[in-house]
């Protein structure tokens, strides 16, 4: 059995638009092992949660994987039948979605939804099923009584929980997070997050966390991903990514975090937004907001190298990094507008 339970080599997912193909991931490859779990970040619009939902082929109907693989366990998931890929889903790959209202049958009690998921795909006795469905309340910490309880009668912590319940009810080896905690208050969110933590290192699950909060990541996550216009531009060991970061967008990123406790502290602001990907983008895709970038970074595009072990970005200036990352720090370096970075090519 092959430590690396997550094989992406390529992978490129292109939506078809009035306006033309979107490529929304492009070229994206990164390995992850069992057991393993890794947050990737970046701006809305980035491609986080279109590789997401491309890990398990639920693309909307103008979405397809146009170029490279996704193996996991060894098994290519996208040449995956359709059969293959419903045998597949909740009993090896599982989702806890971003809105757990729109994930919960309003008209269903909760206890239900899990009930007849085990019914359904494990042909197991409704008895036993609900017996299984008390347990899965346990661990994510629900009374066992309020299994025939409806989803308007739980918090939205409650049904986040339940949400993760429902996506353990098959004991998958992979579970895919997209914004778990998105409108939940901080104290929510933190016990959120200790529960898959804790469920991580009790049942030796794998994780991929889906958000645009260095904090979640920081806290929770082995490895780091951070994505920027549908390129994988920064990957490594979490603390590692977060102290010593390899690429300018990432350092951007970092330098904007609130740091209420340093005195004298001012936020950085990354001037602009993302390119349009309807476009064909020649060179670095954050050329035109990168204040550290030359005439180079405008037709010639990094490929992902190691500035330290274990720890690849995209960029062409590794060797300049440490320099990078303490002008970063200083909003002035990131005042240049768009077109100042643009004369400076």
């Amino acid at each position: 059995m092959s430590d690396i339970l997550l094989d992406i080599q390529e992978l490129s997912v292109t939506y078809d638009t009035v306006r033309g193909p979107v490529q929304a991931v492009s070229e994206l490859s990164l390995q992850l092992p069992r057991g393993a779990s890794i947050g990737i970040v970046g701006e809305s619009g980035c491609g986080k949660t279109t590789l997401a939902k491309a890990l398990i082929r639920l693309l909307p109907a103008n979405g397809k994987i146009s170029g490279g693989s996704i193996r996991f366990d060894g098994v290519n998931i996208a040449r995956l039948s359709p059969a293959e890929l419903r045998d597949m889903r909740w009993r090896e790959i599982a989702m806890v979605p971003q809105s757990a209202m729109n994930s919960l049958n309003p008209v269903y009690q909760v206890g239900a939804q899990l009930v007849e998921t085990m019914v359904v795909r494990q042909r197991m006795a409704k008895s036993a099923a609900w017996e299984r469905a008390g347990e899965l309340f346990k661990m994510v910490g629900i009374d066992p009584g309020r299994l025939h309880d409806y989803p308007h009668q739980f918090s939205g912590g409650m049904k986040q929980r339940a949400t993760i319940a429902l996506a353990m009810t098959l004991s998958p080896k992979l579970i895919i997070a997209d914004e778990p905690t998105t409108a939940l208050d901080v104290l929510v969110e933190a016990r959120i997050l200790n529960l898959l933590r804790d469920l991580k290192q009790t049942h030796g699950l794998t994780l991929i966390y889906i958000t645009h909060d260095l904090s979640v990541v920081a806290r929770t996550c082995d490895l780091m991903g951070v994505m920027y216009a549908g390129k994988l531009v920064e990957f490594g060991p979490t603390e590692q990514v977060i102290r010593r970061p390899l690429h300018p967008y990432t350092m951007g990123l970092i330098a904007a975090v609130p740091k209420g406790s340093i005195r004298g502290w001012e936020p950085v602001t990354i001037p602009g937004s993302p390119p349009e990907l309807i476009h064909k983008l020649e060179g670095c895709r954050f050329v035109q907001r990168c204040p550290f970038a030359t005439a180079r970074c405008a037709v010639d595009t990094p490929a992902l190298a190691e500035g330290a072990p274990g720890h690849w970005a995209a960029c062409h200036y590794l060797d300049q990094a440490e320099q990078m990352r303490e002008d970063a720090r200083i909003p002035l370096t990131w005042a240049r507008s768009r077109a100042g970075a643009l004369e400076a090519i």
